[in-house]
């Protein structure tokens, strides 16, 4: 047997009052199916952790779509992504979601609409108009038709066989032979074809072919023209914002204030048995791991700031390709789309590390302080207790991470300015 569906609870702090009663349901090939019912006005969709219906696949980009109810309806906007948002298998921007639908982000994730509450429904094929006009298409029974063939009185149809013509002896005798046959028309002669005739035909090729001449090296020219605005977007637009974007990664924006965590005293952890004369030690112990604790929330929030700006510039990136003309260099630029995407999920799992670790070492102050000081606590989970990833790794894996997205990235770019350069 299947798995049951498992039911996520949504943030429930923005009700809506429109009546629509929505459950989506999402479906990814591999993964046990999960039921969303929105209990908010609009509820983001994406691969980060922080959107309300999170999916875990790699074509879903971290901001893929809104789902909207407004004026009681229910709406999808796509954010941009790079793989699209199709409902009922067609690629849209922005629409109108009905009971029923399907929609899929990226390459496999779908999300099956369910909606009460709503009398709303897609807008429907009108019926064939039968006509009496002529052309139209005219019902008639087999009763109807059968009537139409039979005379007014009696019961012969109309069809039936003429009377036959009266004997040879009751035959009128003619009376004068009859007049004689006009004679035939001639037919009038053809005139011949004048020199000028000719002239004219020519006259109507040669504009024919300038006319088409003309066309062609107008198209020549309006390609020329796309060609040479898509090179001076890739050289002008998105060359220096991709150079800009990568040219500093998130660890290295906080570089100054990782460095500033080596510059706190290091405090050794006390051991147990807790000694009573050692009480000033403990609680100095204990300060320590709490400032270490707000040095680490100022590294997440500065990492925060960095993902921000980040995201701002990856939007205009975005926009530039979207007005790419030749669709070659435009299926190429969503490969740097994407690669820039996985950059930035760097940087936001980078800031989720250092806001983790601000947690851990909170934790370990509070569990410290209940076993030195207050003499309460598991002690055994005081001298077991393990970070999950210190600052130091957290810190070395952003730097190998970016090194290898930046080489990625820069890779990308460097295609697209070859295929602009030829």
């Amino acid at each position: 047997m299947s798995e049951p569906l498992k039911t996520e609870m949504l943030d429930v702090g923005k009700m809506s009052g429109d009546g629509l009663d929505v459950t989506f349901t999402v479906v990814i090939p591999g993964q046990v199916e999960r039921r969303y019912p929105m209990r908010a006005a609009s509820l983001r969709v994406g691969r980060s952790d922080q959107s309300d219906i999170p999916i875990k696949d790699a074509s879903v980009s971290s901001r893929h779509c809104d789902l909207v109810k407004e004026s009681g309806r229910l709406l999808v906007r796509d954010l941009g992504s790079s793989n699209g948002t199709f409902v009922n298998g067609k690629r849209t921007e922005e629409g109108e979601l009905f009971d029923g639908d399907t929609l899929r982000l990226g390459n496999a994730a779908t999300l099956k609409v369910a909606i009460s509450g709503s009398t709303r429904q897609p807008a429907a094929e009108p019926p064939p108009i039968e006509s009496n006009e002529p052309g139209g298409t005219a019902m008639i029974s087999a009763d109807q038709l059968d009537a139409m063939r039979r005379p007014a009185l009696g019961n012969e149809p109309p069809w039936a066989a003429p009377s036959p013509p009266p004997p040879p002896s009751q035959r009128p005798t003619p009376s004068a032979a009859p007049p004689p046959l006009p004679p035939r028309p001639r037919a009038a002669p053809v005139p011949s074809r004048s020199p000028s005739s000719g002239l004219v035909v020519g006259v109507g090729i040669g504009v024919a072919v300038v006319v088409l001449v003309g066309v062609i090296g107008l198209v020549f020219v309006m390609r020329n023209n796309a060609r040479a605005d898509d090179a001076r977007t890739v050289q002008v637009t998105i060359a220096p914002m991709v150079n800009v974007l990568t040219q500093q990664s998130p660890c290295a924006y906080v570089q100054d204030s990782v460095a500033a965590l080596t510059q706190i005293p290091a405090e050794a952890a006390p051991t147990l048995p807790v000694r009573s004369y050692r009480r000033s030690a403990y609680k100095r112990f204990i300060d320590h791991e709490r400032d270490t604790a707000k040095q680490y929330q100022r590294i997440a929030t500065l990492v925060a700031t960095y993902t921000d700006n980040a995201r701002k510039t990856e939007g205009q990136i975005n926009s530039a390709i979207a007005g790419l003309n030749e669709q070659t260099l435009k299926s190429k630029a969503k490969n740097l789309s994407q690669s820039l995407d996985e950059w930035i999920n760097l940087s936001e799992g980078y800031e989720t590390g250092w806001k983790k670790l601000e947690n851990e070492t909170n934790r370990y102050a509070d569990l410290a302080d209940k076993i030195l000081l207050k003499g309460t606590g598991d002690a055994s989970a005081y001298v077991n207790f393990r970070f999950s990833k210190p600052a130091p790794r957290l810190h070395g894996d952003c730097r190998r991470n970016s090194d290898t997205q930046q080489k990625e990235i820069l890779q990308q770019l460097a295609i697209l300015q070859a295929l602009v350069a030829h």
